[in-house]
Parts: C-alpha cells; structure tokens; sequence
C-alpha cells in the first residue's frame, strides 16, 4: 500500500456514511430521533466502533449525514446484522424522503494537523 506524504497507513480502518435526506420540514424531528435512540452511545457498545458524527448540510437543510469508524469492516457488518442497526432505520424510515444510503471507505491515508 503505497504511502502518501509521509502520512500514517490506517491499514483495515474503514468509515461509513449514512446519507439521509429529511423530508422538507422534518430534520429537526429526524435528529430527535436520532439523539432518542442515542446512535452514539448504542454504537460505542459495538466491538471495533472508533467514534462517529452527525453532520448537518450546509447549503441543504434537509441532508444529514452520520458518519462513523469501524476498526475493520467486520465489526461495522456486525453492528450492519445488529437488532439497533435495524431499530435506527426503522425510526428514521417516516423522516426521511428516500431509503439512506450507507457507504463503507477503507480508510487508506490519514494527514493530521500538527
């Protein structure tokens, strides 16, 4: 694996973004919703979860994103089979305006601020 600018190599990291976009109106019921379930604190429980955000669009006031770290992507396929994984979705289904969408990056490279 090459390196790059003699950054760290993170070697089976990987980071997973839950693209959800709030039905017009609704993002505030949708991060309730997500602030109930207390994804963080439900994933922390999760064998190999690094940390996670939840991310407001800027210039979208309807797109919210939850992004987290998995050491592997095993442990994020375990919490993916997971009864709260499926809890979480089932919450958010009537908030938002189309199926989320979740993508999983192998995390290759890491530059971090001095």
């Amino acid at each position: 694996m090459p390196r790059f600018g003699g950054c760290v190599e993170i070697g089976s990291m990987i980071r997973v973004e839950l693209d959800l976009r709030a039905k017009a109106g609704r993002r505030d019921e949708l991060l309730a919703v997500l602030g109930k379930i207390d994804v963080l604190t439900a994933v922390n429980r999760q064998p190999g979860f690094v940390g996670a955000e939840i991310q407001l669009g800027v210039d979208d006031r309807q797109h919210v994103l939850v992004t987290s770290s998995w050491a592997s992507k095993e442990h994020f396929e375990r919490w993916q089979a997971s009864p709260a994984w499926a809890e979480l979705l089932d919450q958010v289904q009537s908030l938002v305006s189309r199926k989320p969408i979740a993508r999983a990056f192998r995390v290759v490279d890491l530059v971090e601020a001095a």
